[in-house]
């Protein structure tokens, strides 16, 4: 995952590309996107063959090769949809610290109700 401190200096070749009329800026955002697939695939593979096999996902019953590439690609997509979220600060907000404080914020608030610290029949209706 890009780092909020790391973008913060191509926001101003950004800016003046842009001014200067460059290119759209969808072709920024396409072309970062597309950058970034190739991280979130190594991050997933990584981290999903670690977790499934060292956990003992793979020892359930039911487990088979489907169910490992499954896991794979929610891993894959977690690893981008999450780097996409916290680009959005960095783009978003003008100071540095600020950013971080968002992303921890969001962090945060993703962790708690993820169903991993407080189980889904312990939150009222």
């Amino acid at each position: 995952m890009v780092l909020v401190v790391s973008q913060f200096p191509a926001r101003s070749v950004f800016y003046k590309q842009q001014d200067a009329n460059f290119f759209p800026t969808w072709a920024y955002v396409v072309g970062r996107s597309i950058a970034a697939l190739p991280v979130a695939f190594i991050d997933g593979i990584c981290y999903g063959t670690l977790i499934y096999w060292l956990t003992g996902l793979a020892y359930n019953e039911g487990a088979s090769v489907g169910n490992y590439f499954m896991f794979l690609l929610l891993t894959f997509s977690a690893s981008l949809t999450s780097g996409f979220v916290f680009g959005i600060f960095s783009s978003a907000v003008r100071v540095v610290a600020s950013a971080q404080a968002c992303n921890a914020i969001t962090a945060v608030i993703l962790v708690i109700f993820s169903g991993f610290t407080v189980q889904p029949n312990v939150i009222p209706p």
